[in-house]
């Protein structure tokens, strides 16, 4: 067994699990890498993830454990978060939000948050399942990536989920992004220009954007294997 302690040290929600070393190793690259090299981490019994939500920790385990992604039940556990971080146009303008469609924004979040944990833990089973479900509950509600999604995947640098976030606007949302961009930090060009340029090429080509890859060949999105 091993302690894995997720969030800042003194803060609420820090908390410490203890897990089977097996249990990590069998799934994620970055814990079988640290056992088999025994870091001064697997030494000392405790391993530090102070950047982690512990709710994002908590869905995973529970994904090693039953295989399933639990990501409407930790909706409870991050509320609040959407507010604080200013992520949706709602919450800026100091308007009421329906609780269907924070319940809708916080299950994004959740999910994103997941799947930049799995890209660190290096978990291809964890990632996978994340991104298909990320992708079924937008086609879902035909509601896919704000401006706060965008940044926040932007920022993730999880190239995978910028795939599927440029694959989305270009696909599902183009026309309404390109009035929107502006708004967005300049760290955000980059991605609007490939953006742009990807959707004028499919543009030029048919008049409209083809039929959208994640319907496809959702396997684009997938980890398999990498480093």
């Amino acid at each position: 067994m091993i302690q894995v302690t997720i969030g800042q040290e003194g803060d609420t929600s820090c908390h410490t699990f203890t897990v089977p070393k097996d249990l990590l190793a069998s799934d994620s690259e970055y814990f079988r890498g640290m056992f088999r090299h025994n870091f001064k981490e697997v030494n000392k019994g405790v391993v530090n993830m102070p950047d982690v939500h512990p709710a994002t920790f908590q869905m995973y385990l529970e994904y090693l454990y039953s295989g399933k992604i639990f990501s409407k039940d930790i909706q409870g556990e991050i509320e609040g978060e959407l507010e604080a971080k200013e992520y949706t146009d709602k919450a800026r303008k100091g308007q009421d939000i329906d609780p269907e469609f924070e319940a809708h924004c916080k299950e994004k979040l959740a999910l994103i948050n997941a799947i930049c944990l799995a890209d660190y833990l290096q978990s291809d089973g964890f990632h996978n399942a994340s991104i298909d479900i990320l992708i079924e509950i937008c086609e879902e509600k035909d509601d896919y990536f704000p401006d706060w999604a965008v940044v926040m995947i932007v920022d993730s640098c999880v190239p995978l989920l910028v795939r599927l976030a440029q694959d989305f606007i270009i696909h599902a949302g183009w026309g309404e992004w390109f009035t929107d961009r502006e708004s967005l930090p300049d760290r955000c060009l980059q991605f609007f220009l490939q953006v742009v340029g990807e959707t004028t090429e499919l543009l030029s080509l048919t008049g409209r954007p083809f039929q959208p890859p994640w319907e496809t060949d959702r396997c684009r999105y997938h980890r398999h294997g990498m480093d």
